[in-house]
């Protein structure tokens, strides 16, 4: 009766991460679609330039409705000339005739970036970052990461079911006799 038990305990372990997993997986896909139509861009953390305030690898929501109130000690992220996106502190800046400039650094960086960018560039303030989430919203960007969650679904589904199938044959008691089962 105690293995009955067990594995009751571990069927429904199983049952209750695969339910975790799966809103965790769908809050983050939802989250990472309505954000940026909110003015709230997510930009996921690719370097260490920021640690230990910001991790790699993780998410961080922006405003994008705060681009005009910047000040130095904000973090913000910009669109470089290049495309790739930079999350910075903001050490100065400066109103100059064709706009807003800042000096940015980021806080593992010994030095400041070594150009200024523009006030044009800004995606927006970080509001807060999410440890670990940037690389779940990451996976779930490539074909090949949807396939690995969905597959990891699955093995949690299946995982689940046979610790259900064990758990019936252990509740029953072989005879011996024909192959008669009789129950405990």
């Amino acid at each position: 009766m105690k293995r009955i038990r067990r594995w009751l305990s571990i069927a429904r372990l199983i049952d209750l991460l695969l339910l975790t997993f799966v809103a965790i997986v769908v809050a983050t896909a939802a989250l990472d679609a309505l954000l940026p139509i909110s003015g709230h861009p997510v930009v996921i953390i690719t370097g260490r330039s920021m640690a230990p305030s910001i991790a790699l690898g993780s998410a961080v929501v922006e405003d994008s409705s705060m681009i005009g109130t910047l000040a130095p000690g904000d973090v913000a992220s910009f669109r470089l000339e290049s495309g790739a996106v930079v999350t910075h502190r903001i050490v100065r800046s400066a109103a100059l005739p064709d706009g807003t400039w800042y000096e940015t650094r980021g806080d593992a960086n010994p030095s400041p970036d070594p150009v200024l960018l523009s006030s044009r560039a800004v995606l927006g303030q970080a509001l807060f970052s999410v440890p670990f989430l940037g690389y779940l919203i990451w996976l779930l960007h490539l074909p090949s990461g949807i396939l690995a969650v969905v597959s990891a679904a699955l093995a949690l589904y299946v995982a689940g079911l046979l610790a259900e199938a064990d758990e019936g044959a252990e509740s029953t008691t072989d005879t011996g006799a024909g192959g008669l089962r009789l129950p405990a």
